[in-house]
């Protein structure tokens, strides 16, 4: 959209200078000095505003597609798609997939970061924010690269996406402390702080870039939105929906990055506290959408639709459990809200076999 009204405008903005020079160029005739008009010029000049009265009718035809909610649904949705393959570009195959289940327990996962930690010594700096905003980016490999050059750990307190105050704590950093003074101790410290505030990006919005959760929240704005009592448009919903369900089947296939990143020579460099996951995108996004749309049958009904092929794609017995949750969610808002008999048997027989998918793989664990 930005590259076509670019072009438009450099169009009429060039269009208008060669008519300027050409008009430089035009003579009357005075006296024995006979008038003079570039035949040629004049030409291309009308050429040119022909051309130019042409891409405005473009322009036109292409704002006027541009801003129609098919357009802008797709073209979100696209974003959400690179995103979960920029951000989870591994699809799961039955080797990886037994590796994630056999993952520890969150317990277990703490007490192996404190051992990680409790590795490298007692000595740490923690970096605060110099200002606030929501954090666009982190450049992991700068972090590892400060881990290896302390000798240390990153302990990463935040993640894409989070809306950071100043002076709220963005990383840890755990390494032993070298220093003979305490001049050198607190110049290592500025140059620590002045290496991380480089590497997390820290901005007046959040992007999808390296943020899934803003990537499908922008599709759950535009359902939202036409779910509210002014717009009334449960078929843009409906499509969000689509979208959305189509996009964390994608997301479903992918396991969950490493929390704990390491060095080429397989060594602890940065842990990750935090970071998102498919339950936290699936919830974040149907959750919203459950809570204005449960009124709406054919949304509803999209909705189990929507689960039930993401459940097509997901294997993770903790992604079908998340499936289940969010889809007895729906029912009890549904059943609450509903007493016509033919729209509940409808909800009804699409969340039974709902439960018939998700039956196999439950039975598992």
């Amino acid at each position: 959209g930005a590259s076509i009204a670019d072009l438009v405008i450099g169009q009429y903005v060039g269009t208008s200078l060669y008519c300027l020079l050409v008009l430089q160029n035009v003579r009357e005739a005075q006296g024995d000095s006979p008038g003079f008009t570039p035949q040629v010029g004049t030409s291309v000049g009308l050429l040119l505003g022909l051309i130019s009265m042409g891409m405005l009718i473009w322009f036109i035809h292409h704002v006027a597609t541009a801003i129609q909610a098919p357009t802008i649904i797709t073209e979100v949705s696209h974003d959400l798609e690179e995103a979960i393959d920029r951000l989870f570009p591994e699809r799961m195959s039955e080797e990886s997939e037994n590796e994630v289940d056999a993952e520890q327990p969150d317990v277990l996962k703490q007490q192996t970061f404190q051992e990680i930690l409790s590795s490298v010594g007692k000595n740490n700096v923690t970096v605060p924010s110099h200002k606030e905003g929501y954090i666009e980016g982190i450049d992991g490999g700068s972090l590892i690269s400060l881990a290896l050059e302390l000798n240390g750990v990153v302990e990463l307190m935040c993640k894409p996406g989070d809306y950071i105050t100043k002076e709220q704590i963005l990383a840890r950093i755990w390494f032993q402390d070298a220093t003979e003074t305490d001049l050198a101790h607190q110049e290592q410290t500025e140059s620590v702080c002045n290496t991380v505030h480089r590497v997390i990006i820290i901005g007046h919005r959040r992007t999808p870039r390296q943020d899934v959760s803003y990537a499908a929240l922008e599709l759950v704005e535009i359902a939202v939105r036409a779910l509210s009592p002014g717009i009334n448009d449960p078929f843009t919903a409906m499509t969000c929906v689509d979208r959305l369900g189509g996009a964390m089947g994608r997301f479903a296939e992918r396991p969950k990055p490493a929390q704990i990143r390491r060095d080429s020579d397989s060594i602890p460099r940065v842990l990750v506290t935090s970071a998102d996951d498919f339950a936290d995108v699936l919830t974040g996004s149907f959750g919203m959408i459950r809570e204005y749309g449960f009124s709406s049958t054919a949304v509803s009904l999209k909705m189990l639709e929507a689960l039930s092929g993401i459940a097509s794609h997901a294997s993770r017995p903790d992604h079908l459990k998340t499936i289940l949750q969010e889809a007895e969610a729906l029912k009890s808002a549904f059943e609450d809200h509903h007493i016509v008999q033919t729209d509940r048997i409808k909800f009804q027989q699409a969340f039974l076999r709902l439960t018939e998918k998700l039956e196999p793989g439950l039975q598992t664990t």
